[in-house]
């Protein structure tokens, strides 16, 4: 005998069913693509082969941050924009001398913090946690191997991979969805304020 859900409580059901499982297969499809970017990457292949799978990473992380985010939140109409969160930049080699200014993560956390304090009462105020889950895992992920730059401090030294998957797959999404709280609810206190 099988077992066929059927009418409003079936598809009540199999949505909740999909909101349960499809944040689990994000943080496995997100470990297994930074696993694969991170075994590229320190094997050898060719540098097209290793920009190729870093960017690919940094898109997942960015995308999987974001969508996880998104998928518990009021904010559910804003989840296509995790495909802008990253960019592909064939000039962004995996072996720099030096990073980019907007790898260093003070300068980052500073323009986010900015971010927040201008958007926050405004009806662009999700824009900050697009930034944050945009910027966050890029930093991460660069941190697994170089450590994160903490200028005019010094910089730390590499994370362990264990706590770059955690922090990938765990708080990014955590602290996006809080921050996304955060904006939302300063809204609603901005809107009491005028009404």
């Amino acid at each position: 005998m099988s077992f066929q859900a059927t009418g409003v409580s079936g598809t009540i059901m199999s949505w909740s069913a999909y909101q349960f499982f499809m944040p689990i297969v994000g943080c496995i499809c997100c470990v297994c693509v930074n696993l694969l970017a991170d075994h590229v990457l320190f094997n050898g292949y060719s540098i097209v082969v290793r920009v190729l799978c870093d960017e690919l990473a940094h898109w997942t992380s960015s995308a999987y941050v974001w969508a996880a985010a998104c998928s518990t939140s009021p904010h559910r109409k804003y989840a296509l924009l995790a495909f802008l969160c990253d960019e592909l930049a064939p000039k962004a080699l995996t072996n720099l001398k030096r990073h980019p200014f907007f790898h260093i993560t003070t300068f980052t956390a500073s323009a986010n913090v900015l971010l927040y304090l201008l958007l926050r009462r405004t009806p662009y105020g999700y824009m900050t946690a697009l930034a944050f889950s945009s910027w966050f895992p890029h930093q991460v992920r660069d941190a697994n191997r170089h450590g994160f730059m903490l200028y005019p401090f010094r910089d730390t030294s590499p994370i362990s991979q264990p706590f770059y998957l955690f922090l990938l797959t765990l708080a990014a999404p955590i602290a996006t969805f809080l921050l996304l709280q955060v904006v939302t609810e300063s809204q609603i206190s901005t809107t009491l304020q005028i009404v």
